[in-house]
């Protein structure tokens, strides 16, 4: 990875995907939020979690239908 003010190297953007740069601050606030709500650190994790695993599975189908939407058997 390059300096904070340059691009991203490799590493750094399979590592970050597609964050930005204030990718803390949103998920401080994020956390916050959901502790104000009564929830504990497991469910944001278990939150955190699900938003990768939703993440992926979306590129995965992206990548079915550049194929031409079949999937083979």
């Amino acid at each position: 990875e390059q300096g904070r003010g340059g691009e991203r190297g490799l590493l750094g953007r399979i590592w970050m995907g597609g964050e930005g740069e204030d990718w803390k601050e949103k998920r401080m606030e994020e956390e916050r939020r959901a502790l104000e709500e009564g929830k504990g650190y497991s469910d944001v994790i278990m939150d955190q979690i699900r938003e990768v695993w939703k993440g992926e599975a979306k590129e995965v189908e992206g990548e079915g239908k550049k194929g031409g939407g079949k999937k083979e058997s």
